[in-house]
């Protein structure tokens, strides 16, 4: 991933990279719907749902809320010092 944001770096002028990133977005979403179908076709996972998604549920709010704490931190004492000069 690293080397993929270099080489776009240095090749952001190019008209070619803007092509591809118009069809990332369906390579994305046709890895989606495939992983979607493997999940779904799953019967163990398809059994423990319930169990997963409450686990799941859990897990992303906790992140979010970890990720908010942290955004509210960095603007409390990085950016409040540089509003008030």
């Amino acid at each position: 991933m690293c080397a993929g944001i270099l080489v776009g770096h240095l090749l952001k002028k190019k008209s070619f990279i803007h092509k591809i990133s118009a069809q990332v977005k369906y390579v994305i979403i046709i890895l989606l719907f495939t992983m979607g179908m493997n999940i779904g076709s799953d019967k163990k996972i398809i059994a423990d749902f319930l169990q997963l998604g409450w686990q799941g549920f859990v897990i992303a709010a906790l992140a979010t809320f970890g990720s908010v704490l942290a955004a509210w931190c960095v603007y409390r004492f990085v950016f409040s010092k540089q509003v008030k000069k």
